[in-house]
């Protein structure tokens, strides 16, 4: 908006000289008029008007008393130059032939402030026309800046669902691959309790066609004959036994392979909408990257987003403040804070491409200031906590995307941004050196990097002078 408004005064002062020199030059012509005589009257009857300057020159008309004529020359010499209707020629130059006369002051003032008064509303157009392109230009900027933020979120928002769909997946086929291995334990037992009863069975023939006396008439004594006897039922009630355990394990297998059925089939469908998610990811990636060029090309855009991320850290100054003042349970560290500068363990691996403190921005040309510094890293990094404390912001916010913030006692914070997956909730205790998150490009207008900042009491510090180089 203060790009916008640098316009608009350029524009103000343009116009506002253009009136000046307007009212100036009109001014000029003013003092000409009232100086110089344009016209005479005719204060005899029957002047001639001569074709030249010569009593002997022919007459072209007599001018009867009270004519008014047109001043063609200055009013010196013997002969005027004067024109009256269509003709032109020369009268004698006498005061008892000729009064001369001027326009009223009066009147050509009034013209020229007329004029003057035109041309001011005609400018006044201008500035209204102007500022109304200028209050368009900005709706539509702002728009674009909404357009991109509400875009990032959603696609926060998808990727969550893909990550989350991701694990279903995982969780799903773990599940199916368990039911295929007891469906396949189950047949191999399926299959060996059949194999004993197809050779029970023909046990069972031979008895049968033996008869059970036959075998029982066998024996030489009455205990002989009584253990043939108790062997043969506890056969029988074995083999009942291993009866009901196939009938079991053929339901246990029905059951089985039904449930590995509707595992597959979510699976399946689980699978196409993670394939939609995807397509959805790339379409809205696609118009995010067109907004981003958008972005990029358009001067007067870019200025509109640099006031956008100066409100963007006005808006996260805000949030720290308010997030001080909530009551939060004390944070036991071995050692404070303030008695590790220059120890702090680099957040993520990566390259610092930004610095902290004031920067003027390489096409625009314009002064800000950054209150931490970017770390440009590939996507997927793992960020880790510089120190232990207690999260007490794990959210989004404009231009910042996915951001967490760690509270290390003391009023010493530290704040991480454009995360592309995080870790942590709200009141989560983290421990130095444990991931907190995954660099990504959220809120990010030049790709995958780590937003960094330490803050106390609110001030930011340069994180350079606490990171251990």
């Amino acid at each position: 908006m203060s790009g916008m408004r640098a316009v608009a005064q350029t524009i103000f002062k343009v116009l506002g000289l253009t009136i000046a020199l307007s009212i100036s030059t009109a001014g000029g012509i003013c003092s000409f008029a009232l100086d110089e005589t344009k016209t005479a009257v005719i204060a005899v009857e029957g002047l001639n008007l001569r074709e030249a300057p010569d009593v002997h020159a022919p007459r072209l008309k007599l001018l009867k008393k009270g004519t008014v004529v047109t001043l063609l020359s200055p009013p010196a010499g013997k002969w005027l130059n004067v024109s009256s209707g269509d003709l032109t020629g020369y009268i004698a130059n006498r005061k008892q032939y000729v009064t001369f006369t001027s326009p009223s002051p009066h009147a050509d003032r009034s013209e020229e402030l007329n004029q003057i008064e035109r041309k001011a509303e005609n400018t006044h157009r201008r500035i209204k026309t102007s500022e109304e392109k200028i209050r368009t230009l900005n709706r539509k900027q702002t728009n674009v800046l909404e357009k991109l933020d509400q875009l990032e979120r959603d696609m926060n928002g998808i990727r969550k669902k893909t990550i989350s769909i991701s694990a279903d997946i995982r969780e799903l086929e773990m599940r199916t691959e368990t039911f295929r291995n007891e469906t396949n334990d189950l047949q191999d037992q399926i299959a060996k309790r059949e194999a004993y009863f197809i050779r029970r069975l023909k046990s069972l023939y031979t008895l049968n066609r033996l008869g059970t006396i036959s075998i029982t008439a066998s024996a030489q004594s009455l205990s002989e004959f009584l253990r043939l006897k108790t062997c043969i039922k506890s056969l029988m009630a074995y083999d009942e036994h291993l009866r009901r355990d196939l009938i079991s394990d053929k339901a246990k297998m029905a059951d089985l392979i039904n449930r590995l059925n509707n595992e597959k089939t979510a699976l399946v469908s689980l699978q196409e909408d993670y394939n939609r998610q995807i397509k959805r990811m790339t379409v809205e990636r696609t118009r995010r990257n067109q907004l981003l060029t958008q972005i990029r090309t358009d001067t007067s855009l870019e200025t509109t987003t640099l006031e956008s991320l100066k409100q963007s850290a006005l808006q996260l100054k805000r949030l720290l403040s308010s997030l001080q003042v909530k009551p939060v349970q004390k944070i036991v560290q071995k050692k404070t804070f303030s008695a590790l500068r220059g120890l702090l363990n680099v957040p993520v691996k990566g390259k610092i491409c930004n610095l902290f403190g004031s920067n003027k921005h390489s096409t625009l040309n314009i002064e800000s200031f950054r209150s931490g510094i970017d770390i440009r890293a590939d996507r997927g990094e793992p960020i880790i906590a510089v120190d232990s404390g207690r999260i007490i912001y794990s959210n989004w916010l404009k231009s910042y995307g996915n951001m967490v913030i760690i509270d290390h006692g003391d009023h010493y914070y530290s704040v991480y941004a454009h995360a592309e997956e995080v870790f942590k909730k709200p009141n989560a205790l983290v421990d130095t050196g444990e991931v907190i998150a995954t660099v990504g490009d959220t809120g990010s207008l030049d790709g995958p990097k780590l937003y960094f900042e330490i803050r106390h009491r609110g001030k930011p510090l340069n994180p350079l002078n606490w990171l251990r180089h």
